[in-house]
């Protein structure tokens, strides 16, 4: 790329790789040089979208550049959309996942819901064969608020309402696809829960009040007079109003079904990190449903089972937190994470050996990514037992030189300092 640049000043596209490479090879020599040779590639071609997403990525790589990597993401989106060219789903995935790291949720999960819009248009995505069906039968229901996403209304028939407000409706026809605690919609906006059905009539659980049919206006005279025949006429056509109003209103019934987005395995991740955001912005039933969902999709997916394990330690439930790394540790057997969070769990309750066996193993493997978390926490096990005065001396050399160790690499970890 080197001597493509040296041969040719003007090849934009060698000179953004060129900068993303040198800046995906870290320290700042590499980033400063790596973000100049992007800018000259976007000078020369400035209305180039490809360019502006490469930079981007690079400035992605640095969380202190995430705001002006979303910038840049939003300037390529509205690029590819004054060209009329589609824009690449993954590019809206970016976008979300810049927005839920820099805490401003509700874009987030606009951003997610464009990208699930884009992969709905994928003919693959909306095939539904009868094994979809049947895997779909067994799966988590998705129905909570925050998940619109995920779930739509079908049209199933017509109910009859009377005129006042009620708790009951009649079912107009064969409809046998309702059950009690199904979710519909009545018209284009009443929604509510079915609490009960008895024969042809529905209980729910808010009652449903139809809406006001429109009035005809009184016709005035040109000369502003009525006679007593016309007068008569209005009497009439008052009286056959209010029989109108008396009369049952027929409405079309929905019912509250999950979609297809969750069949096609690229959602997967989208979905997960929409359950993410939930549980960042207070959430927490709409995540786990979610996690729950995807597990029972794709049962491999480790994430979800650490985020529902984190999710029972953080709500108290200590033995549905154990329960869920149990699965996690039999999906992943040695998976850093998930042993850092069975570590996490015995050291909540106090129990220090085996939460000592797990950080040691962990400290074996040598992964940088909780290296330092699993110093910390070895440190924390011998600096909570210096109870014994035969230990004390050992235990505390032992947490010190831990905690010294992980200021060598990392002199900002306030942890360990």
């Amino acid at each position: 790329l080197k001597l493509v640049c040296k041969k040719s000043a003007t090849a934009a596209d060698a000179l953004a790789l060129l900068g993303l490479l040198e800046v995906k090879a870290g320290g700042q020599a590499h980033i400063k040089e790596g973000l100049l040779h992007l800018r000259k590639a976007i000078d020369l071609e400035p209305l180039n979208p490809d360019l502006i997403v490469m930079e981007a990525l690079a400035l992605q790589q640095e969380k202190s550049s995430y705001p002006k990597a979303l910038d840049r993401y939003k300037k390529a989106v509205e690029l590819l959309e004054g060209t009329n060219k589609a824009v690449p789903y993954e590019l809206l995935c970016n976008i979300g996942v810049l927005c839920h790291e820099t805490k401003i949720y509700k874009e987030a999960l606009k951003y997610y819901v464009q990208a699930l819009e884009i992969l709905d248009k994928d003919v693959l995505n909306i095939e539904n064969d009868k094994k979809k069906k049947e895997e779909k039968s067994d799966s988590i229901p998705i129905e909570h608020a925050a998940n619109d996403m995920f779930w739509e209304f079908h049209e199933i028939g017509l109910v009859k309402a009377p005129p006042n407000e009620s708790l009951t409706l009649q079912l107009m026809g064969d409809i046998t696809s309702l059950k009690k605690g199904d979710h519909i919609r009545v018209g284009d906006k009443f929604v509510s829960e079915i609490v009960d059905i008895k024969e042809a009539t529905i209980e729910l659980k808010e009652a449903f009040v139809a809406p006001e049919k429109p009035k005809k206006e009184d016709k005035e005279k040109k000369d502003g007079d009525k006679d007593e025949k016309d007068g008569d006429k209005d009497e009439e056509m008052k009286e056959g109003e209010d029989e109108e109003e008396k009369k049952p209103s027929i409405h079309k019934l929905y019912i509250k079904r999950e979609s297809k987005r969750l069949e096609n395995h690229r959602t997967i991740t989208i979905a997960f990190n929409i359950a993410r955001v939930h549980e960042n912005s207070g959430e927490t039933l709409a995540a786990v449903e979610l996690h729950k969902a995807i597990v029972k999709r794709v049962p491999a997916y480790v994430n979800c089972y650490l985020r529902l394990a984190c999710i029972a330690r953080d709500s108290g439930c200590l033995k549905e937190c154990s329960a869920w790394l149990k699965l996690a540790c039999t999906i992943a057997p040695g998976n850093p994470e998930v042993l850092t969070l069975v570590g996490n769990l015995h050291l909540s309750l106090c129990d220090w050996g085996p939460a000592q066996n797990v950080f040691d193993q962990l400290l074996l493997k040598r992964v940088s990514k909780v290296e330092a978390y699993s110093k910390l926490s070895m440190g924390n096990i011998f600096f909570a037992n210096l109870d014994n005065p035969k230990t004390y001396g050992k235990n505390l050399k032992k947490a010190v030189d831990l905690y010294k160790s992980i200021l060598v690499k990392d002199k900002a970890n306030a942890y360990a300092a």
